[in-house]
């Protein structure tokens, strides 16, 4: 990813060792810091729950069987703490049963927080963090 939208782009005049993209004016660090939803802040949303998550750092892995082919979920948990991953790898809707839990992150929405009570609804392509009672 580009520093900022100037000419070289934050590197410097050194040539890089890789192209810049055709977007780099409008996809930047420098214009991804003010976005709430931006790609770059899902990352450390992302990061700093991992950081703060025995679970996610070092808990056991299950692999959740769910009936949706599309839906890719499973949980990590370390002593009474169970954190669930759903991730929706279609085009389309899905839903799956996950247990009960409050969503903290999802791709989709970032403000999304909504309580999950057996199955979660997951838009097109969306992830989700749930933290489980």
């Amino acid at each position: 990813m580009q520093w900022d939208a100037s000419e070289d782009a934050g590197f410097g005049s050194n040539e890089p060792w890789l192209p810049f993209t055709v977007d780099k004016k409008a996809v930047n660090v420098a214009s991804e810091l003010d976005e709430s939803d931006s790609m770059l802040n899902l990352y450390r949303r992302l990061l700093a729950m991992r950081r703060a998550s025995k679970a996610l750092q070092s808990g056991s892995y299950l692999s959740r069987q769910v009936e949706n082919p599309n839906v890719l979920a499973y949980r990590r948990e370390v002593d009474d703490e169970r954190v669930t991953i759903a991730l929706n790898l279609s085009d389309g809707w899905a839903k799956a049963r996950v247990g009960s839990g409050t969503i903290k992150i999802s791709t989709a929405d970032h403000g999304r927080s909504d309580p999950v009570n057996g199955d979660v609804d997951l838009a097109p392509r969306e992830g989700v963090v749930i933290i489980n009672r």
